[in-house]
């Protein structure tokens, strides 16, 4: 168990070192502005100098003569500007360290447990699916339950051929041009866990850039599959299953 005193304690002097940062910050930024009104009054441009004397030059140091208390408040703005610097960049380090040594100390990092089931999965590929014997039988969407197994369910078939396949709703579904009963695809390609097709009645279309537009099948599993355009390949229809 952390001791509540260390914590709170180095809490606290993190939380004080941010302060002296931002205090030195401060400063720097002020001495940085002296330094170029002192530069603008050696180039003799209009510019009030009474706050910058009376900032760096002592009383017992002031002569009323300008070209020497300007040169005074410069030597004096160097010297201040280079401690600051130093002091800035020590106290900057050390919140560093102190803020990496609290984040260590008590921050919670999560504990060594057994591996799961996903994690010891890691690394195994995954299992080689005959898509075009996979592909046949009833199916619906896991996550819409508009189009899931229990009310409205697809039927994809092949043709004698294995050259084509179909999709039938159960109940016709709505399109952009009415009601459609289903789709039906000519098989461009079949791959391990994939089956690539062309839509029949859109064998002409193309995207943005003239090339045909495909469909693709990909069976995770025997009973898995999602579906997913080539025009929109970050896309997919989601998780569709076999129905049972």
């Amino acid at each position: 168990m952390t001791n509540p005193f260390l914590k709170y304690g180095l809490i606290g002097l993190a939380v004080l070192l941010l302060v002296i940062v931002l205090a030195y910050a401060l400063i720097q930024r002020r001495l940085r502005k002296d330094a170029r009104i002192i530069q603008d009054a050696e180039e003799l441009k209009s510019v009030d100098l009474s706050m910058v004397i009376t900032s760096h030059v002592p009383m017992e140091q002031r002569t009323n003569n300008p070209a020497e208390e300007i040169a005074l408040a410069k030597d004096a703005v160097a010297r201040r500007l280079q401690g600051v610097k130093r002091g800035l960049q020590v106290s900057a380090a050390l919140f560093v360290v102190l803020a990496a040594a609290d984040l260590w100390l008590f921050y919670p990092r999560p504990e060594v447990v057994a591996p799961t089931l996903r994690q010891t999965n890691v690394g195994v590929a995954p299992p080689t699916v005959d898509a075009l014997a996979a592909a046949t039988g009833r199916w619906g969407w896991r996550f819409n339950a508009l189009l899931s197994c229990q009310e409205n369910p697809h039927t994809i078939s092949l043709s004698a051929d294995k050259r084509r396949l179909s999709v039938r709703f159960k109940t016709a579904i709505q399109g952009r041009n009415g009601l459609i009963t289903g789709y039906d695809y000519d098989i461009v390609q079949v791959a391990p866990n994939e089956l690539v097709l062309k839509l029949v009645d859109a064998s002409n279309r193309t995207d943005s850039i003239g090339k045909p537009i495909e469909w693709k099948i990909h069976f995770e599993d025997q009973n898995t599959y999602y579906l997913r355009r080539s025009d929109v390949a970050t896309q997919d229809t989601g998780i569709i299953t076999r129905c049972t």
